[in-house]
């Protein structure tokens, strides 16, 4: 891919990060490390690459971090940090289930407080009732056969 290329790719595969939820930015430089023929990159290739601020592109990568989407190591004398994709990391057990716990509680309050019967609430409340029960089940099964998909 030319340099060209990786750049309109890195555009048209952000635009589908900034639909799921992430700042532009963000889906731009996940974009970006997951086309990259090299595994890593250094934070200077993100900024020359991406043409953003150093500041817009160090917060993002921190979020990133944080979110346990990319990882970054360093190398013995050299200070740069390379940062790389974990997309195995992108779906952690743990966090949709905390997530899902939280709706619980939530449509559980609203339930509480409301006067009337709301049945919309309520059968959200079950779909997540559902997916608590079902998620880590699906979570096992995938353990179990991923391998088969490698």
């Amino acid at each position: 891919m030319t340099e060209d290329d990786l750049k309109h790719e890195t555009e048209n595969l952000g635009l589908s990060f900034d639909k799921l939820g992430l700042s532009p930015l963000a889906g731009r430089v996940l974009a970006y490390l997951m086309l990259s023929e090299t595994p890593f990159r250094t934070f200077d290739e993100i900024v020359v690459h991406l043409q953003a601020s150093k500041s817009s592109v160090s917060t993002t990568l921190k979020y990133l971090e944080q979110m346990e989407m990319i990882s970054y190591k360093t190398l013995p004398g050299d200070r740069k940090r390379y940062f790389k994709v974990e997309p195995t990391r992108w779906v952690s057990l743990i966090k949709v289930n905390d997530k899902i716990r939280t709706m619980i509680s939530v449509f559980d309050h609203v339930l509480a407080l409301k006067k009337q019967k709301d049945t919309e609430i309520k059968e959200i409340r079950d779909l997540y009732l559902y997916l608590e029960t079902e998620i880590p089940k699906l979570f096992q099964r995938w353990e179990q056969t991923r391998k088969k998909y490698s």
